[in-house]
């Protein structure tokens, strides 16, 4: 039980670290005048998109 519950926070931190880094990479990139590939704002998208999910399955027992 307790390492269902260190996989499911784990999930969880991954997803947002992941968000976190994606974000910071843009701003870079950004600043630096390089263009944002499709596969950058894809990612993005898809660690968003399962966000929710994600926080669900915290919640559930």
């Amino acid at each position: 039980m307790i390492n269902k519950l260190k996989l499911k926070k784990f999930m969880l931190y991954l997803n947002i670290g992941m968000i976190i880094i994606l974000v910071m990479i843009g701003v870079k990139d950004y600043l630096s005048e390089e263009s944002l590939g499709i596969d950058y704002w894809a990612t993005i998208i898809m660690l968003f998109a399962i966000l929710p999910g994600t926080i669900h399955i915290q919640n559930k027992e």
